[in-house]
């Protein structure tokens, strides 16, 4: 018997009992499960090896080593949830994965608790003292345990250096927690400490036990959730380079390289280098100077970017590199362009609408900047057209009617649609003297348009009026608006 050692164990089994209860209250929180396994784990390896150290009977010393086993595979599966969970990583913990994750303790456990069937356990070298050798199986799950936890203790490394200065703590509270045991059986494996008949890695549970108490009551375990800063960097939804104080470029994450088209090769090169095709944000990027501003980067397609550059500073307030953050605004002022067509413009022709055509009117009004010519032109028949064959033909008539107008005056003339059939032309600096002209052009674009359509010709009527300082522009209109329904009942007439 060795009841030093025996208390010696059940002191570590209280310690980790008690961290137990601090982690069942916060069991729904991140991490709870995963904490609770490892926890319970440990417990049963030490209280199984205690008791094995205090009974006399060789049956049930062997019954409570074997006990032990249990508790190491528990804990194994544990810490690798554990580890995960306080990671961010849970979406790793699916069923398929745990169960995956569970076949090696389960089975292993079987063929131990029936190992005087087939000896694959022990090899015949079962003894109540600690087991340090045995067969095929026992030095497989040796290599198992040693290549999981190390596994799980190098990703864990591998957060810590991602993590911000919160995960910082946390997390290397638990990387040396889980650090004591394994550091535990190696010094036993390699037998380099006293008695060698005794395993010395429950004893190492104390310092894992102290560790997680620290955590947990100190440290913010389980209640803050550290996030790792390179996922945090990359799932930023805005463009993020940084620049060291050199200016080069040591960091980019997606968004922005897809919005400047810069690879992860080019980390390490000068910013005049990398951003030399971008003037306004390499510029910003050298004066190492805190600014705001709106560029536009000449990719395919052009991109509207919102820069802000803000120096990265230490203590002493020296600038140790530069933050260069990119919001996309493309896509916004795309629709900001959208709706200001929408709201100025007809959506079936492209052309200006009523709205737009009244506002000008105004403006024309109060500016007085005559000559200023009317032009309306009204579609003969698109009625019937409706009537007969469907507002599809009726609308593709007022679409062909838009393209004779564009292709018959000027870009700085005005074409408008201002209702169903009606169409006005505003045409600045044009006086009476060149509406003779004007309307021969109207003419002869309808005629080379109605050569293409000869049996659905477009028939226009025509009014059109000059405004000039006796004579208003809403004068004017209305003056146009007679000519042309005066030349379209005479049509009709002519008709009949």
């Amino acid at each position: 018997m060795h009841i030093l050692y025996s208390l010696a164990l059940s002191f570590v089994s209280f310690i980790t009992l008690l961290v137990g209860v601090i982690a069942w209250n916060r069991r729904q929180a991140p991490g709870g499960a995963g904490l609770l396994l490892y926890l319970l784990g440990m417990f049963t390896w030490t209280t199984a090896y205690a008791i094995r150290w205090l009974v006399t009977d060789t049956v049930a010393q062997y019954r409570w080593l074997d006990a032990t086993y249990l508790g190491l595979v528990i804990g194994l599966y544990g810490m690798v949830i554990f580890a995960l969970q306080i990671t961010n990583r849970e979406q790793l913990l699916t069923r398929r994965n745990l169960i995956l994750l569970a076949v090696e303790p389960v089975v292993v456990t079987v063929i131990l608790w029936t190992d005087q069937y087939h000896g694959w356990f022990y090899a015949g070298m079962r003894s109540p003292d600690t087991i340090l050798n045995g067969g095929f199986v026992f030095w497989f799950n040796i290599g198992y345990s040693f290549l999981v936890s190390g596994l799980t203790m190098l990703y864990l490394l591998y957060e810590y250096s991602q993590a911000s200065h919160l995960g910082k703590r946390q997390i290397g509270v638990v990387l040396v927690g889980m650090l004591m045991p394994a550091l535990g059986s190696i010094l036993s494996f390699l037998r380099v400490l006293p008695s060698l008949s005794l395993d010395y890695t429950p004893i190492f549970f104390t310092f894992s036990g102290l560790f997680f108490f620290y955590a947990l009551q100190r440290s913010g375990l389980m209640e803050l959730l550290p996030v790792a800063y390179g996922r945090l960097f990359e799932r930023m939804p805005d463009g993020v380079l940084v620049l060291d104080e050199r200016t080069r470029l040591v960091e980019i994450n997606p968004p922005a390289s897809s919005m400047t088209g810069i690879g992860l090769d080019q980390i390490g090169k000068p910013a005049s280098e990398v951003l030399s095709q971008w003037a306004g944000l390499s510029e910003a990027a050298l004066a190492m100077e805190d600014m705001r501003e709106e560029i536009k980067i000449t990719s395919d397609p052009a991109r509207h970017i919102e820069m802000r550059v803000m120096p990265l500073l230490s203590k002493n307030k020296h600038r140790d590199g530069v933050l260069i953050l990119l919001r996309d605004l493309t896509e916004r002022i795309r629709m900001e362009n959208s709706l200001r067509q929408m709201s100025t413009h007809d959506g079936l022709t492209g052309l200006f609408n009523r709205a737009f055509f009244e506002a000008e009117l105004d403006r024309l009004e109060r500016g007085q900047n005559y000559p200023v010519s009317l032009l309306l032109v009204d579609v003969d028949n698109l009625k019937k057209i409706n009537d007969n064959q469907g507002h599809a033909a009726g609308d593709e008539i007022l679409k062909r009617t838009a393209a004779v107008l564009n292709d018959a005056f000027r870009s700085e003339d005005i074409i408008t649609r201002i209702g169903g059939d009606e169409f006005v032309v505003i045409l600045s600096n044009t006086g009476a003297s060149l509406d003779a002209g004007v309307l021969q052009r109207l003419q002869q674009s309808l005629e080379e348009h109605n050569v293409a359509y000869p049996t659905t010709k477009l028939e226009l009527s025509v009014g059109y009026a000059t405004a000039d300082i006796n004579t208003p522009p809403n004068e004017a209109f209305k003056i146009a608006d007679e000519a042309m329904y005066l030349q379209k009942k005479s049509r009709r007439a002519n008709r009949q």
